[in-house]
């Protein structure tokens, strides 16, 4: 299999330049929105990254081959579907040409689809074998018909096309115009709200100075500042001063090299992080697997989370790994995680409700660790929120993380921990630290809920963009060491 990166203006042209060099079954395995620039001047483009399988992309170039370059760029402006038949038929004509009836794609033996058997000159059917045009039109009509109204296939899915129906299939759901506009309308109401913070941030530091100047020197005074514009709470950060002030002398009080020393020591005695993988599979002979489902508002990135977790549970626990799909919401969540197993070569299952999820955590009681990508959720939708409770509660021994993404407002951040303590969370998970440059929110939401942090992740590849919750990290992205 392999897997590229593709950036383009728009998801549209992506996905064109997509089906032009890896074919009509490609799998979309992620999307990234980009900008480049600020204000008035910015501009924005989308990162795709797509995977396609070695046989399909061989008979993609193997058709192409001997074709001009008008005959491709007809072939590839053509519609996805149309696009893979073209391909299949000069395939099965190979084939035939070739002598053969069948031919091993990958690790199964696929057979020409759609094609009648054909005999030699000298040798005719029998006039009974000989469908009338009539009735061979009739059945033609009546297949067609069963096809458009039978649920669509995997493989039907996995084809890439573009300004129909069958795109939606493949197309990220934020990747749509109704959630572009609304993307655009959070981007304006964030703009306006960093006017305000900058139209009113020197009032709000001498409003600041005035409420502890009695009692801090100039230089603390400063490194409060300093935290609360890293995005620490007002009251942490000057409580994390007061603490630092005690460890210095009257002299060393405007020391700013020696203050942001005391600060960061005062940060990490009281930041805390935890092993999610410690002990999983250290027991020999047990009778289940380690059971971990992780939780979390829409758009955090827990499938890619889900993938990244079972790569370092591999590759450097060398533990046995399962993958269970409970998110039958978003658009090709199941294909996309199905994907990422069969690149790891681990199990895989897709369930919907809670018997089939505990029949799939029973048939993977054998393996070490059993990994669950939940639903995501808006922590304003309570009913949902019980109802995903339901279904976890009912897996003994199971283990909830609590995944948020760094670029959420503080308040938002605090009111999906608020939310989300019904799932009895044992840790944190913070995502996209790569698109944002205030890193406050981290500390302030493990003080408030008191969970260690177990990991940071940095971009969309699998495994290298995820990283082990350290204190040390966490100093180092709030005092920007």
């Amino acid at each position: 299999m392999q897997v590229k990166k593709f950036e383009a203006p728009t998801m549209q042209e992506a996905l064109k330049v997509i089906k032009r060099e890896l074919g009509p079954e490609a799998i979309i395995l992620s999307t990234k929105h980009i900008k480049s620039g600020f204000g008035l001047m910015s501009k924005a483009s989308v990162e795709v990254t797509a995977a396609i399988a070695e046989k399909d992309l061989k008979k993609k170039q193997a058709a192409e081959k001997n074709l001009p370059q008008e005959v491709k760029e007809k072939i590839w402006n053509s519609k996805a579907t149309k696009q893979a038949e073209i391909y299949n038929d000069y395939f099965e004509k190979q084939l035939r040409k070739a002598g053969k009836d069948t031919v091993e794609l990958g690790s199964k033996a696929r057979k020409p689809a759609q094609q009648q058997p054909r005999t030699s000159p000298s040798a005719s059917p029998a006039p009974e074998a000989r469908p009338r045009p009539q009735a061979q039109a009739t059945e033609q009509r009546a297949q067609a018909q069963t096809r458009s109204q039978a649920p669509s296939t995997s493989r039907e899915r996995r084809y890439i096309d573009i300004g129909d129906d069958d795109s939606v299939s493949n197309t990220p759901a934020y990747a749509r115009a109704p959630d572009k506009v609304k993307s655009l309308e959070a981007d304006i109401e964030q703009l306006k709200s960093m006017v305000v913070e900058l139209a009113s941030g020197t009032a709000t530091r001498e409003n600041t100075r005035d409420e502890v100047e009695q009692e801090l020197s100039d230089g603390l005074v400063k490194a409060m500042q300093d935290l609360v514009t890293a995005g620490v709470e007002k009251k942490l950060a000057r409580q994390l001063v007061r603490n630092a002030a005690f460890e210095l002398d009257p002299s060393q009080s405007d020391d700013e090299a020696l203050i942001q020393e005391k600060v960061a020591e005062q940060l990490l005695s009281e930041i805390q992080v935890a092993d999610l993988l410690s002990g999983v599979g250290a027991s020999a002979g047990k009778s289940s697997s380690s059971v971990v489902a992780l939780v979390g508002p829409t758009g955090v990135g827990k499938t890619t989370t889900i993938a990244k977790i079972a790569s370092l549970a591999i590759l450097e626990k060398k533990l046995r790994v399962g993958l269970i799909n409970l998110d039958s919401y978003k658009v090709a969540a199941a294909d996309q995680l199905a994907t990422y197993a069969k690149i790891m070569n681990v199990p895989f299952r897709s369930v919907d409700s809670k018997e089939e999820l505990n029949q799939a955590i029973y048939d993977f009681s054998s393996l070490d660790l059993v990994l669950i990508d939940t639903t995501g959720r808006s922590q304003k939708d309570q009913e949902s929120l019980l109802q995903l409770r339901h279904i976890l509660a009912g897996i003994e021994g199971a283990r909830n993380v609590l995944m948020i993404s760094a670029t959420t407002k503080d308040s938002d951040i605090n009111e999906v921990v608020g939310r989300f303590k019904i799932f009895r969370p044992i840790g944190l998970v913070f995502s996209k630290l790569d698109e944002t440059s205030v890193y406050g929110c981290i500390y302030n939401a493990q003080k408030r809920c008191g969970l260690p942090m177990l990991y940071f992740t940095v971009g969309q590849r699998v495994p290298e963009d995820i990283e082990k919750a350290s204190a040390e990290r966490v100093v180092d992205l709030v005092l920007d060491l």
